[in-house]
């Protein structure tokens, strides 16, 4: 999916959700909120947005699925999302958040780290994924490791979701984990904004194009009426005219 759908798509979703859609790291921080399971939404929204409006009875009336869509959609979207200074609070998030630090522990035993300095990035864009709901996570996975290691990446997420069955965690340990992951959520907003800011310029653009299509369409199509009367006033039609006359007579 490129950028300008993408955009187009946040911007419709949240319309439709009646969410504010003017600030793209909020939108991309909503639309995750609500749409991950074993959390609470309701007390997930309130702790970070306050009392910011949302349509709840649309968002619980969409059931298993969440508001964006499908693979495609998310890894569209969360790789505009960057986490680049998480190597600093390793300590902290051994001690105080579990249910990410066991992920990342995981994706290096199953061949799934990168050993960079994006790893933090690759394992919070994983932790979302597997608490999206609706998602066809296997396949989101593959997907986003195939593109990132160049290789085969089947049997690493099949071990790396096998391992994280093992573990579970709270619902407070999986919230507690998801505000922090949101809190360092470095969004490229900047990008987002000038993608729809081209995208509403060639909409804009396109629209008088058109409208200037069919006024020259109306302006330079004169009545029937208009266009005989012109071509009779013509010394040349009047000459034609006489000479049809003339032929017409000496026949007869």
């Amino acid at each position: 999916m490129d950028p300008h759908t993408l955009v187009e798509l946040m911007v419709s979703v949240g319309n439709r959700y009646t969410i504010d859609v003017h600030d793209f790291r909020a939108l991309t921080l909503k639309l995750i909120v609500l749409s991950v399971k074993y959390v609470s939404k309701n007390t997930l929204w309130a702790s970070r947005f306050g009392e910011a409006h949302v349509h709840w009875e649309l968002v619980n009336g969409i059931g298993n699925r969440n508001l964006l869509g499908g693979c495609t959609e998310w890894l569209t979207m969360l790789s505009f999302c960057k986490w680049d200074d998480l190597g600093k609070h390793d300590s902290a998030i051994q001690v105080s958040l579990p249910p990410l630090h066991k992920l990342k522990c995981n994706m290096r035993e199953c061949g799934l780290d990168t050993g960079g300095p994006d790893m933090w990035t690759i394992t919070c864009r994983v932790y979302i994924i597997l608490l999206l709901q609706g998602l066809q996570v296997t396949h989101t996975l593959e997907v986003m490791t195939c593109a990132l290691f160049k290789r085969n990446t089947h049997t690493g997420c099949m071990q790396l979701l096998a391992s994280q069955a093992q573990h579970l965690f709270t619902p407070q340990q999986y919230e507690e984990s998801l505000n922090f992951v949101l809190d360092h959520c470095v969004v490229e907003s900047k990008t987002l904004d000038q993608t729809l800011a081209l995208s509403q310029a060639a909409v804009q653009e396109r629209s008088l194009s058109l409208k200037m299509s069919r006024m020259s369409v109306i302006q330079g199509r004169p009545r029937l009426r208009d266009r005989i009367s012109s071509v009779l006033r013509t010394e040349e039609r009047k000459a034609q005219v006489c000479q049809s006359v003339r032929v017409l007579v000496g026949g007869r």
